[in-house]
C-alpha cells in the first residue's frame, strides 16, 4: 500500500466515523445537546467506554471469535477511535472549564 492510498482510505475512514457519530450522538442524546449522555460522566466516563472497547479487542485477540455477533470487529474499531474523539472534546471542555 502507498502512503497515497493509505491516507485515501484514512480519510475515507473519518469520514465514515463522523456519519456515525452523527447518527449515535443523535440516536444516544437527541438533538439538543448530541453529548449530553457522555457529559453525565465525562472524559472520565469516555475512558472507562474505551477500557471497554479495547478489553473486547484483546479478548478477540486471545480468542479469535466474537459471540456477539452484531458487533464486528471493524465495529469495535470504530467505536474506539469515535470514543477517542468524544474523549477529547471532553477533555478540552473540563480543562476549559477549570
Amino acid at each position: 500500500m502507498t502512503a497515497e492510498e493509505r491516507d485515501k482510505r484514512i480519510r475515507e475512514m473519518f469520514e465514515e466515523d463522523a456519519m456515525l457519530l452523527a447518527n449515535k450522538g443523535h440516536d444516544y442524546a437527541g438533538d439538543k445537546d448530541c453529548m449530553d449522555n457522555l457529559k453525565e460522566f465525562g472524559f472520565f466516563g469516555a475512558i472507562v467506554r474505551i477500557g471497554d472497547k479495547f478489553k473486547r479487542l484483546k479478548n478477540f485477540c486471545l480468542n479469535q471469535k466474537l459471540k456477539v455477533q452484531d458487533e464486528s470487529v471493524i465495529d469495535t474499531l470504530r467505536d474506539l477511535r469515535s470514543y477517542g474523539y468524544l474523549a477529547q472534546i471532553l477533555f478540552e471542555e473540563e480543562q476549559k472549564n477549570q
